[in-house]
């Protein structure tokens, strides 16, 4: 009732050193589509960034800029921050992937494309100073919409490991029991429920000092 739940797999393994380390009073910027905007949900203030408790009990600040729709980009994104971020979290694939096939809007990006332009996104960002965490797509709620993300999460991975950047995949966030879907009806976004276990998940991975 109330929607779907991701297909269950094996998270795929992480990569770098967890949990990452945050100065108290800095930034943290999110990039990536509408799981990660919220415009399927609610919002952003209903969306995983703004349900982060390490980032807020620390001062840091969150800027969220998912956008709908959105693709990884061929250009490097400005971050709009006030101060350079410590922290960049990506999170691209799912519309790449266009994992509705015929019957959606999307068009294909092929892997090889997705992952250039995510390593020079991840690159860029590296050598501004930034930490970089790339986070795989989260798990579709079909076997289908699944195998098509599936290239998209492991180019993810092989783009993390290859920059030196970290990676950790969402499917671990939903391979437990729960009681509340965490995909809603299309299978693809993110429910409230899924949401709140995504920024459950992903505030383990992090930590002040």
């Amino acid at each position: 009732m109330g929607g779907a739940n991701a297909v269950l797999h094996p998270p795929l393994a992480s990569a770098g050193t967890f949990p990452i380390r945050l100065d108290r009073h800095g930034t943290i910027v999110l990039l990536g589509d509408s799981n990660v905007s919220g415009s399927r949900v609610g919002g952003r203030d209903v969306a995983f960034p703004a349900l982060l408790d390490v980032p807020r009990t620390a001062g840091i600040d969150v800027v969220n800029l998912g956008r709908g729709g959105g693709t990884v980009p061929d250009r490097v994104m400005a971050t709009s921050a006030s101060v350079p971020p410590q922290l960049v979290i990506i999170m691209f694939g799912t519309n790449d992937a266009a994992p509705r096939w015929i019957l959606g809007r999307q068009k294909v990006v092929a892997p090889d494309l997705y992952a250039a332009r995510l390593t020079a996104i991840v690159r860029s960002h590296a050598e501004q100073g930034a930490k970089v965490l790339v986070l795989a797509s989260p798990p579709a709620g079909s076997v289908a919409m699944d195998r098509r993300i599936a290239p998209y999460r492991l180019a993810a991975r092989n783009v993390a490991l290859q920059a030196g950047a970290h990676f950790a995949d969402p499917a671990e966030a939903f391979a437990a029991t729960r009681m509340r879907a965490d995909l809603q009806y299309d299978g693809l976004h993110l429910s409230v429920a899924g949401q709140e276990r995504l920024a459950r998940w992903l505030d383990q991975l992090l930590a002040a000092s």
